[in-house]
């Protein structure tokens, strides 16, 4: 997610995921953090790898679907470029052969999204599907499409990865929950 040695960033993190509603948060021992930040935290078994979500295959998996229902030209919106939900969509469209057209940058809110959708509306070159790395994202994106006329899934199919209670509210979109790992 992040490191402890940006505490704004982090920060920044916290506010999103709060804004996600999160239930808890998981941090990795080794973090060091500032002043600012006291987390109430219980470190449990760190000998072992822990069950988790897997990002990396819900985001291939995702994108599969969209080159399943035969989108030559998938896009990405999403934060951080190394994040393994963009590793996922670059590599499931590189496996297809399929064009992973250039991602855009949107923090995990709604505004994000809605700035991301704008610019796909925009586009005279938009990928005639996008996955959008969370559903608060997928919610940005649809309602500046919709206020830009673009039909969706006619002009854009939209997939997201989430599975929280907001990917209920998107029509005619396609949401999903994380995959989960299980330890090895």
């Amino acid at each position: 997610m992040t490191d402890a040695s940006e505490p704004g960033k982090l920060l920044e993190r916290f506010r999103e995921l709060a804004a996600r509603q999160v239930d808890g948060v998981v941090i990795v021992p080794g973090f060091a953090f500032s002043g600012r930040i006291r987390p109430a935290a219980v470190q449990l078994n760190t000998t072992n790898p822990l069950p988790g979500v897997d990002l990396y295959r819900g985001a291939f998996e995702a994108t599969e679907h969209l080159i399943a229902h035969g989108h030559q030209r998938v896009g990405l919106v999403g934060d951080e470029a190394e994040e393994p939900r963009h590793r996922g969509w670059r590599e499931a469209c590189a496996t297809h052969g399929v064009v992973a057209s250039p991602g855009l940058y949107a923090p995990f809110t709604r505004e994000g999204g809605y700035r991301a959708g704008l610019e796909l509306a925009a586009a005279d070159d938009r990928p005639g599907a996008i996955f959008a790395s969370s559903d608060l994202i997928a919610l940005g994106v649809l309602r500046a499409l919709h206020e830009q006329d673009v039909q969706v899934p006619e002009g854009i199919a939209i997939v997201s990865l989430d599975g929280t209670f907001f990917g209920t509210l998107i029509p005619r979109a396609s949401c999903g929950p994380h995959p989960v790992r299980s330890p090895r």
